[in-house]
């Protein structure tokens, strides 16, 4: 996880330099509809069929207003016994490239559509065996309050689908990795420089 965390920091510190623009970005950031955001977030969703929290970081550029790409990092907080090994801990984590399609961006409360699409890896906290890797897409509706120019706080709901070939590694973390295959509810606070129309 802190492997993928780091190009997430990096963006953020490159988004977060944006914030003190000149009047020249300014007037670019208004004529194309460009800014930067970091958003942390919490994903609510059933982890090897039990309650599971797993708290993120998504860094990107917001394009037009209405649409924009970033990459994103997920983590499991929330302690999961494994079906298969109940005396042990699971690690859960994945990430990727992120798209949002912005509906009604300059509404005070408008929605749109997003999608993650990348990879991760499924292991016991203390054991030394490999790591049990998949890829992942996780498509959600989500709805968006401005709640000011600098912060928007975000509620989507999704799902989370799993793929896993049995043949990348030898060893099973979960019972099933279909049980991974899950609805997700996220909750998250964008902060950026947001354009809003109804004040």
């Amino acid at each position: 996880m802190k492997i993928m965390l780091i190009p997430i920091l990096v963006l953020s510190l490159f988004i977060g330099f944006g914030f003190t623009e000149d009047d020249s970005t300014a007037v670019y950031q208004e004529k194309f509809g460009f800014t930067g955001y970091v958003e942390p977030m919490l994903k609510f969703t059933p982890v090897d069929q039990q309650f599971g929290m797993m708290a993120g970081l998504e860094a990107g550029i917001v394009l037009d207003w209405s649409f924009s790409v970033g990459i994103a990092g997920h983590s499991l907080i929330w302690p999961v016994e494994p079906n298969v090994a109940p005396e042990q801990q699971l690690v859960f984590n994945y990430g990727g490239l992120t798209l949002d399609w912005i509906i009604r961006p300059f509404e005070m409360v408008h929605g749109g559509f997003s999608v993650l699409i990348g990879a991760g890896y499924t292991a016991f906290s203390d054991s030394g065996l490999s790591e049990e890797g998949f890829l992942v897409v996780e498509p959600e509706w989500f709805f968006t309050v401005n709640t000011c120019r600098f912060a928007q706080v975000q509620l989507g709901f999704g799902l989370r689908f799993i793929y896993h070939d049995d043949g990348w590694f030898p060893h099973d973390y979960v019972k099933d990795f279909t049980d991974l295959n899950q609805l997700v509810a996220t909750l998250g606070v964008r902060f950026g420089k947001f354009k809003i129309e109804y004040e």
